[in-house]
């Protein structure tokens, strides 16, 4: 080899080792796991039964986290996108292929997950609830390895004086921080959201179970700070300039011209505007049915009133609505926060029956 081509040779090596230090200085460096992505919307699967079924705190949180930045939605197959299914164990959840079926139709980032009311209820105990957490947490993490699972250590409930469900609840939630810490990793973080602490049955629930205003106000902001926390890509809000003032002559005034009045828009009546569905599942000896009622209509429609024969129900309890009797009927109206159905919307209510659930039924709904 001639001096020239040694020389050459050299100068590659040389030019090498330079362009490989170079790569490595300017790699960019890989985000924290528990790290969103900040260019795409991070979709949020809210699970658990009638306490995240009825919209006590889900509309309420993810039009806070939206107003402070975080590009987010919620996801799922009920209406309203979500997945709470009034009156459903999560014990009886675990023993089915459903979480499957609701994450493939949807492939959320982030699940949170307040459940377990109704086993605490039915008594099934602390081992065999976070055993079907664990099965639902494994359902997750098949759908996505890196899922982050967000776990309500759940509100308190008084709903008879049947058990110490102060102390079964208090059971659960402590033992939640030794099932998470154990089954977390750094893929796939479960991260705890204390909702009990603070929560009062009689000031925040309506019938000592379900939340009321204060309540689902207390249920978002914990939501809020847990999911805040883990969340990326919140733009620091830019302040308003001051305005300065200048001395502008007054200006000649001129009268203002009469305006025309404006019609008042006529209410659109809620005959056929508003259309009802249910689902009915098994519960107990009994069944559970949740009552969609969906405004099709371009306006707002308010104090909506559903009228069902006595005969056709024998209902044992109920939420997210009132029921009175009167002569063969039974008269459901909703609570003051579900009054309104925007155009559109849809509210949903449900209710604990004994029996067999009707297919069909006579109803009045205006």
């Amino acid at each position: 080899m001639s001096k020239k081509q040694k020389s050459k040779m050299r100068l590659i090596a040389r030019l090498s080792v330079v362009f490989l230090f170079l790569f490595m200085v300017f790699q960019p460096s890989v985000p924290s796991a528990y790290a969103t992505s900040t260019t795409t919307t991070t979709k949020i699967m809210p699970l658990g039964d009638s306490i995240t079924d009825c919209d006590f705190w889900r509309t309420l949180l993810f039009n806070k986290l939206t107003s402070n930045g975080f590009d987010v939605k919620s996801v799922g197959t009920q209406y309203g996108n979500h997945e709470g299914h009034s009156g459903m164990c999560v014990t009886n959840l675990a023993a089915t292929d459903q979480l499957n079926t609701w994450l493939n139709a949807t492939n959320p980032d982030i699940v949170m997950m307040h459940f377990g009311t109704n086993d605490c209820w039915g008594n099934a105990g602390t081992t065999k609830i976070l055993d079907a957490y664990t099965k639902l947490v494994a359902q997750m993490r098949k759908n996505n390895p890196n899922m982050i699972i967000v776990v309500a250590q759940i509100i308190p409930m008084h709903p008879n004086d049947t058990l110490d469900y102060k102390a079964i609840i208090l059971d659960l939630n402590t033992a939640m921080v030794d099932w998470a810490k154990n089954l977390s990793t750094s893929e796939s973080p479960i991260l705890l959201c204390d909702q009990y602490t603070g929560f009062s049955t009689e000031a925040d629930t309506y019938d000592g179970v379900h939340p009321n205003a204060s309540g689902g106000q207390k249920m978002c902001d914990k939501w809020y700070e847990t999911l805040s926390s883990i969340l990326t890509g919140v733009p620091t809000p830019t302040p308003e300039p001051t305005p300065t003032p200048t001395s502008t002559p007054e200006p000649t005034s001129t009268p203002e011209p009469t305006p025309e009045p404006t019609p008042e828009p006529t209410p659109a009546p809620t005959e056929d505007v508003l259309q009802l569905d249910t689902v009915a599942s098994a519960w107990n000896t009994g069944y559970t049915m949740t009552v969609n009622i969906t405004n099709t209509s371009n306006t707002s429609v308010n104090n909506w009133k559903l009228t069902v024969n006595k005969a056709d129900f024998d209902i044992s309890n109920i939420w997210c609505a009132q029921i009175i009797e009167s002569g063969d009927y039974l008269i459901i109206t909703p609570m003051s926060w579900n009054a309104t159905i925007n155009a559109g919307s849809t509210v949903s209510f449900g209710f604990q029956g004994v029996g067999n659930p009707l297919a069909d039924f006579s109803y009045t709904l205006e």
